[in-house]
């Protein structure tokens, strides 16, 4: 008897490539360095993941991009195998109101 065995990837939830953000578009007198610059990220179902870091340092703008609630400047972030940086403003609060619980700090 000949046994093979199957190569199952885990299945990505997120990935972000080329990620490129900063506050200069929204707010002009911030400084014109990327607040993130990501040129490759993923996480896999089943995988668990805490993100530390200094005040300042980008976690809540990490989490805006992930959740919609901001657009990347370049790059691309797709969550649950949906290209977030595809889809409008309008989309993304949709897709985020049907897979995505937000707890905001305040």
């Amino acid at each position: 008897m000949v046994q093979s065995e199957v190569c199952v990837q885990p299945e990505l939830i997120i990935e972000m490539k080329d990620v490129h953000f900063n506050y200069s578009r929204t707010k002009p007198d911030r400084n014109q360095r990327p607040v993130l610059q990501i040129p490759h990220w993923q996480v896999t179902a089943g995988q668990q993941l805490f993100i530390q870091g200094p005040s300042g340092c980008g976690k809540t703008t990490l989490l805006n991009l992930l959740t919609g609630m901001l657009a990347a400047d370049s790059g691309s972030i797709s969550l649950l195998n949906k290209n977030l940086s595809t889809m409008s403003a309008h989309q993304r609060d949709r897709f985020r109101a049907r897979h995505i619980g937000v707890v905001f700090q305040q």
